[in-house]
């Protein structure tokens, strides 16, 4: 190994040696930064004392000069570095980063210092006090029994837990002796105090006075407390935990809260003689008193130094009688107000509405009570002498009057949402013969007659149901529906009866989008009419065992037609014979036939034919009837043959109609009446 040192002036180019100027193992030291470098085994240039590398010393290290560490660099000591000496460029560091613990050790006194020394932060003694320091003054310092604290100790809570008597002292006039601050505290206790028993003989709290000879308040470990009169041998206000019970002047209160006194008649002065309680101002002036005496218990208010109002409240074996300004009450409730003008009861609302009895305004004569409102004139309610009661009015008659000036008059009766609103009505002192009700479980009007029940309704529809209570069809009784459909369901009887009384006329009438379509009348002969409301519309009048046609409300002759081509009647039944007009008053051009008339009556003779209808097959089957007659095709042929139009003759005719699709049909009809008398004509 070479044993050459070469010094580098670190004012030369390169402060660093090069491999060139050292072989492995040669030492230079550049003594102007103070580094040290080496070559290794590699012929590389190694920095010593810089990480990664490192320098391992076995033994001691005397460095006269000192040893230099650049910012970063930490000395470590131990196997495994645990302890640590660096600054990193702001703060210096110690530091135990290893398992074990840290000591500091003096074999007098150690100190925590300024950087100039020039105050002490913390000052540790051996077999002495252990001092913390602010701004160089001692705060904090233990001492052989405890702590001593110098100024004000602000802290998070305090548990004192002794295990001989512990006290508090050293307080100075005018000072704390115990201060507890929870006004930074967002949650938690302030003050707690606990103790390991529940024995009723033992105390969680005891303030004392004088020494300790007199009691101002004690709270025991079940909870009841105890404050004290200035003797400090009494308790005067006292809180029965297990009865949560309050007594004042007591300490065992019968109730949730028992005021005890001195019995005597009410203060006539500004004297507190015979109060059981006093409720006053901050100047005493004011104050509303609580007492008992013989015979009231009473209730009186003082205001400078006169009774304005005096409250008696009657202990009389007649009854208990309350007096309201009235110290001798002889009736059940007693208000007197000796100054006229000034209202004796006054019911009063935040938005200004009241109720005032006033000796002035409200007052009873020989025959009415009256109230009036506070200009004195308007009379608001009135009770006369016959018991009728008039609101807003004092001039209508009847038990109840209720009149409102320039607006709706209104009369409320509110329940809850699953209850009913009701009015009876009766003319007994119990029960009730009818009654109107509102139910709000369903939202219905009910409507009771006769003491036995509901006999109308009308339900949250609009639907006004009579003897019945759901629009159940079928079921007994009578719908007026909201939706225009009118129900009458009864058994075994007539539903449904109209009476017009006087005069002729119409007695039911049939409109359709608001314009007239039909009636139902009677004329002066009493028949039944029952025709259209447009005057070609066809119509029946019944008469004593006759039917007449007619139209427009009055009977028509030979003007309204019995079916229609597309719209017939089946079989006519009857028991006597049908006539037509045969008057030779109301024929004319009367002829014989002629040859081809005749000749079209003689072949008619053999277009007589047997058949079935369709549309009777179709219903029947093989069931159907046999008919006899023409076929009306071959009626026109018969005529055009002869050079005829079947159109001419009453025997023959042709209509067109439209069918349920809409489908333009043609029908043909043949008048067996008049074919019948045609074919006879040619015989």
């Amino acid at each position: 190994m070479a044993t050459k040192i070469v010094t580098k002036n670190s004012s030369t180019a390169s402060a660093v040696p090069t491999a060139s100027d050292l072989v492995q193992g040669e030492l230079a030291v550049n003594v102007a930064d103070k580094r040290l470098f080496t070559e290794d085994n590699a012929g590389a240039i190694v920095e010593l004392g810089t990480n990664p590398s490192t320098l391992t010393v076995t033994g001691e290290i005397t460095a006269n000069g000192g040893i230099a560490l650049g910012d970063g660099d930490v000395a470590t000591f131990g196997d495994s570095d645990d302890l640590q000496i660096y600054h990193n460029g702001s703060d210096s560091f110690v530091s135990d980063v290893g398992t074990g613990d840290l000591y500091l050790q003096g074999s007098s006194n150690i100190y925590f210092r300024k950087g100039n020394g020039g105050e002490v932060f913390a000052h540790f003694a051996d077999d002495g006090a252990c001092k913390l320091r602010f701004d160089n003054s001692t705060k904090l310092a233990t001492t052989s029994t405890g702590i001593d604290v110098t100024g004000t100790a602000t802290m998070d809570g305090l548990t004192v837990n002794p295990t001989a008597s512990a006290e508090i002292s050293g307080a100075v006039s005018g000072n704390y002796i115990l201060k507890l601050d929870n006004t930074h505290a967002t949650s938690g206790n302030g003050l707690r105090i606990e103790t390991p028993s529940t024995s009723s003989s033992e105390y969680s709290l005891v303030v004392k006075s004088n020494n300790g000879s007199n009691n101002n308040l004690v709270v025991s470990n079940n909870g009841d407390i105890s404050f004290y009169e200035d003797t400090g041998t009494t308790a005067k206000l006292f809180w029965d935990a297990s009865a949560e019970s309050l007594g004042i002047s007591t300490s065992d209160p019968k109730s949730s809260l028992e005021v005890k006194g001195t019995f005597g008649a009410p203060a006539t002065s500004g004297s507190a003689a015979g109060f059981i309680s006093r409720f006053s101002q901050t100047s005493g002036v004011g104050s509303l008193d609580f007492g008992f005496g013989d015979p009231y218990s009473w209730i009186q208010s003082r205001a400078s130094n006169n009774y304005a109002i005096n409250f008696d409240l009657a202990l009389q074996p007649n009854g208990g009688n309350v007096g309201i300004g009235d110290s001798s009450p002889s009736v059940k409730l007693d208000v007197y107000q000796s100054t006229a003008g000034i209202g004796a009861v006054d019911f009063r609302h935040v938005n200004g509405n009241r109720i005032l009895i006033n000796p002035s305004y409200n007052y009873h004569d020989a025959y009415n009570h009256i109230f009036r409102g506070l200009n004195g004139t308007d009379t608001h309610m009135t009770i006369d002498n016959l018991g009728n009661v008039g609101i807003g009015t004092s001039t209508d008659t009847g038990k109840l009057n209720i009149y409102r000036s320039g607006g709706e008059t209104q009369v409320k009766i509110r329940s809850d949402s699953n209850q009913s609103g009701n009015i009876y009505f009766t003319d007994a002192t119990s029960g009730y013969s009818g009654s109107l009700s509102y139910n709000h479980t369903d939202n219905s009007m009910r409507f009771a007659t006769n003491g036995t029940g509901e006999k109308m309704r009308i339900d949250s529809s609009g639907n006004l149901l009579v003897g019945k209570t759901s629009t159940t069809f079928g079921a007994v009784g009578v719908e007026n529906r909201g939706d225009g459909r009118i129900t009458s369901t009864r058994s075994g009887n007539t539903n449904l009866l109209l009476n017009r009384l006087s005069s002729d006329g119409d007695i039911v009438q049939f409109y359709k989008d608001g314009t007239a379509i039909g009636f139902i009348a009677v004329d002066n002969n009493n028949n039944m009419q029952i025709g259209g409301a447009v005057a070609s519309h066809a119509g029946l009048e019944f008469g004593t065992n006759i039917i007449y046609p007619m139209s427009g409300g009055s009977t028509q002759d030979a003007a309204c037609d019995l079916g229609y081509s597309s719209i017939r009647f089946k079989n006519i039944y009857r028991s006597g014979s049908t006539f037509s007009t045969s008057d030779r008053n109301m024929k004319q051009d009367i002829r014989d036939l002629t040859d081809a008339e005749r000749n079209v009556a003689l072949a008619c003779k053999g277009l007589l034919k047997a058949f079935r209808f369709i549309d009777n097959v179709e219903k029947d089957g093989d069931n159907a009837n046999i008919h006899f007659g023409v076929i009306a095709q071959e009626l026109a042929e018969a005529f055009e043959a002869e050079g005829l139009d079947a159109n001419h003759y009453q025997v023959y005719k042709s209509a067109t109609y439209t069918d349920e699709n809409d489908v333009e049909q043609t029908r043909l009809n043949v008048c067996y009446e008049n074919l019948l008398a045609f074919i006879i004509a040619a015989i």
